[in-house]
Parts: C-alpha cells; sequence; structure tokens
C-alpha cells in the first residue's frame, strides 16, 4: 500500500503537468492557426482584391462594348452587305469575350452567368435583326433595325449584368 503511495505521489503531479502541457499548446497552436488566417485573409484583400476589381472592370468594359450601339460605330459600313455586317459584328462579339473569358476566375458565378447571357442576347440580336431584312438590303439598314430593336427593350440582359456588377463591388 504505501509503494502504492509512493507511485501516486509521482504519477499524479506528472499527470497534472502532461494536462497542463497539453491545454497550453493547445492554446499556441489555435493562436497560430488564428495568426495564419488572419495572414492568408489580409494576403487575399492586399492581392486578389485589387485583380477582382480588375476584373470586374474589364467585365464592365466587354459590356459596354458589345452594346449595338457602341459596336456599331466601330465599323464602316456604307459599302457592306447585311451579310457581312453580321458577320463582322458576330466576330467582334466573340473577340471580345474571347480576350476576357478568363476573367471568370475573379467573378461570382452569377455576374458570369448575367454576362454570358449578355453575350447570347447580342448575337441572337444580330442574327434575329439580320433574318428580318432580304438578302440584298445594306448594311445600314442592318445597323438602323439592330438600333430600334435595342431601343425598345425595357431591361437588356446588359444592364441586368452591369447592375449586378455594382451590387458586388458597392456590398
Amino acid at each position: 500500500m504505501e509503494t502504492f503511495l509512493e507511485i501516486l505521489k509521482f504519477t499524479i503531479p506528472s499527470i497534472i503537468s502532461l494536462v497542463g502541457v497539453y491545454f497550453i499548446i493547445d492554446k499556441i497552436y489555435r493562436q497560430e492557426s488564428k495568426r495564419r488566417d488572419f495572414e492568408m485573409f489580409k494576403m487575399q484583400k492586399d492581392v486578389v482584391l485589387p485583380m477582382r476589381l480588375q476584373a470586374y472592370e474589364r467585365m464592365t468594359l466587354f459590356l459596354q462594348r458589345i452594346q449595338p450601339e457602341s459596336m456599331l460605330t466601330r465599323f464602316q459600313f456604307d459599302k457592306l452587305a447585311v451579310k457581312q455586317l453580321q458577320q463582322m459584328l458576330l466576330q467582334s462579339v466573340r473577340d471580345e469575350f474571347n480576350h476576357n473569358a478568363a476573367q471568370q476566375i475573379y467573378v461570382s458565378p452569377k455576374v458570369w452567368g448575367l454576362i454570358l447571357n449578355s453575350r447570347e442576347s447580342v448575337c441572337q440580336l444580330i442574327n434575329s435583326c439580320a433574318a428580318q431584312l432580304p438578302a440584298d438590303a445594306t448594311a445600314m439598314e442592318l445597323a438602323k433595325l439592330m438600333l430600334e430593336t435595342y431601343a425598345y427593350s425595357d431591361e437588356t440582359p446588359i444592364d441586368l449584368a452591369l447592375q449586378q456588377m455594382r451590387r458586388e463591388v458597392i456590398g
């Protein structure tokens, strides 16, 4: 019995010390984890945030450039046929999109979906207006029809995408 008590004299303080060391190490580990999380947050804020803002800026520019009134001002179409202007406009939309496609990494999935929808709606506008005109129509007639059709739209997919991007950047 005395031996047992002697063993307990050494064992109990050792166990208490071990438990204390465990809690101290655990606390240090949690503090270090919080510090690493804060460093990652700070790095993300310092590095990723400017890249995200730049992506939103570039996608805003893309949406502005594919609006019919903006696209039509970039072409000389006085001697073009409808099909030629149609192909040039569609190619312009494709080129603008391909130039900015990598920005999808930095924008939200919702915004990216709205951007894809905007691109598709502009392509549909170009194709539907071209289909409404006779084969011998001039490019000027296509431009006029596109502008009229676009002007009658209450809220275009481009407007919706721009509004959502503003909400995300501000909010």
